[in-house]
């Protein structure tokens, strides 16, 4: 090694080492800052830290980032899936929660934290997940038996410099309930959810049991400090269905790894293959091969036992065919120590060429985390607790991908010749669509020209045009309704307007479905 080279490597040592020491020093310094009396330099570093002309370079950079998550179509179609979640959480008697969206740092809660720091230097967190918060509030009331639902965004951190990633998200909890039933529930209003949203039988439930899991580690022989890397690439197969072709094609690389990447033990690979192969499948062949398999294990029998009777629950809702045991799945979140489960989609563009589907709702029995927020003092027993938490978000998505453009043209704009604009008379026909559901405009102008009419009509898309004009309605309250694709123009009753709309939807919505059916 050259003197040079190693005077460079020296140097670049003296550097990291200064670093490490200067790091630590400004770390000391604003401790010793924030303790002080007198908070004259920290407000000095807070406001140097919120200096408006650097935010508003931040933001006007990152402007069109926001623009492009916002449109109308989304805006429709949000709305629509939070209505179906929100009216099947109450069909389940499930009550309305809300969790503040800031709070100050707790380094009790689970999840990827967003972090900041307000003007007056304290600590703050952005939500990351809806339901720790939840278990805090039953453990503090003592609440026995509830079910709750919260709609809500969480937040996530992103990469680099950029904003926060946020999301919308829905949980359902049921508190109380006996164990098997809440579970088989929980799974029933996200298949629900899913059917509601226009994905029927176009979902799949893996489920499993944390001693289960237990057990085929112990009988794989794969070593506690192993576990979390094994995981997670066992957990690149989960998203195909358990027996598919592209689950086990997916295993050949996954085999690979485990060997060459992990360096596991070729008979600790054969035997988790063969509980990939052999054990994983539809719940009544995969249970009785878990039952046989695992034998030496003593708690296996009564997870085997669970997952037996919650399957029988499930076929009451026929949503067994759904459901598959993925016996090397591990759990999403900590809390779920005993029955826990994952739900699929198999619809969207962005799975349309594949088999497997993309993570939608994770859920399972968190009775652990109830007992960890219980109070000790309190004598009687701790609840069991299940809940799911859906990924509205990825579905509002997947919705708006796989639309179809609203082809039953129903939007009307009511407009006017002559007579001083008619504004009176449009309102009210205006009003009279809307209660009948239908949607429904016109020109805020006490008297716009049909030229200002027909460009409105254009610039937002309307293709049904209600024509009034003072001589129709004096002489026969007749109004003329307009195709603005096909030019026709028919004279209709003003009292049988909303009929006539809510009959051609009709006809349009039957002709759809006729359409859909000769394709498929």
């Amino acid at each position: 090694m050259s003197l040079l080279t190693l005077l460079l490597l020296l140097l670049l040592l003296l550097l990291l080492l200064l670093k490490d020491l200067c790091s630590a020093f400004i770390v000391d310094v604003l401790r010793t800052i924030q303790k002080a009396e007198n908070f004259y330099v920290l407000d000095r570093i807070i406001s140097a830290l919120f200096d408006e002309e650097r935010i508003s370079l931040i933001d006007h950079k990152m402007e069109g980032e926001h623009l492009t998550q916002c449109s109308a179509e989304r805006s429709f179609f949000q709305d629509q899936v939070f209505k179906v979640a929100k009216d099947i959480f109450k069909s389940h008697g499930a009550q309305g929660f809300s969790t503040s969206t800031l709070s100050l740092v707790d380094q009790a809660q689970r999840g990827q934290k967003v972090r900041m720091i307000d003007s007056a230097g304290r600590m703050l967190e952005l939500r990351s997940e809806l339901r720790t918060r939840f278990v805090s509030w039953i453990a503090a009331k003592q609440v026995s038996s509830i079910k709750r639902y919260e709609i809500a965004q969480i937040y996530r951190k992103a990469a680099g410099p950029d904003a926060p990633h946020e999301y919308y998200q829905g949980d359902f909890d049921i508190v109380g309930d006996s164990f098997g039933l809440a579970e088989a529930e929980v799974m029933k209003v996200v298949v629900d959810i899913v059917s509601g949203c226009g994905f029927d039988d176009m979902y799949e439930i893996h489920i499993n049991h944390a001693s289960i899991l237990e057990a085929i580690w112990s009988w794989s022989g794969v070593k506690i400090h192993e576990r979390k890397d094994v995981a997670k690439l066992l957990s690149l197969g989960g998203c195909a269905p358990p027996q598919s072709s592209e689950r086990k094609l997916r295993w050949v690389h996954i085999r690979q790894q485990l060997l060459q990447g992990l360096k596991l033990q070729e008979s600790v690979v054969d035997r988790l293959q063969t509980v990939e192969r052999r054990w994983n499948g539809h719940t009544d062949l995969a249970l009785s091969r878990l039952r046989g398999g695992l034998a030496d294990y003593p708690r296996v029998s009564a997870a085997i036992d669970e997952l037996a009777a919650l399957q029988s629950y499930l076929r009451v809702w026929d949503i067994y065919k759904h459901v598959y045991i993925d016996a090397l799945m591990v759990p999403v979140e900590e809390y779920h120590k005993r029955v826990y489960f994952q739900v699929y989609l198999r619809k969207g563009s962005c799975v349309s060429t594949s088999s497997a589907g993309m993570l939608l709702a994770v859920g399972g029995r968190y009775d652990s985390l109830v007992q960890e927020h219980w109070p000790r003092t309190v004598a009687f027993s701790v609840p069991g607790a299940v809940g799911v938490s859906i990924a509205l978000e990825k579905l509002i998505l997947v919705t708006v991908a796989e639309s179809e453009p609203d082809s039953s043209g129903i939007e009307v704009l009511v407009c006017s010749k002559g007579g001083g604009g008619l504004l009176r008379e449009r309102m009210e026909i205006v009003s009279e669509l809307w209660d009948g559901n239908i949607k429904a405009d016109f020109v805020h102008l006490p008297s716009p020209s049909l030229t200002e009419q027909y460009d409105y009509a254009n610039e937002h898309g309307y293709k049904w045009l209600v024509m009034i004009t003072e001589a129709d309605l004096e002489g026969g309250n007749n109004v003329k309704v307009r195709n603005m694709e096909t030019r026709k123009v028919e004279a209709v009753s003003r009292e049988d307007l909303v009929k006539f709309f809510t009959e051609l939807a009709g006809s349009i919505g039957n002709k759809k479905n006729r359409n859909h059916t000769n394709t498929k």
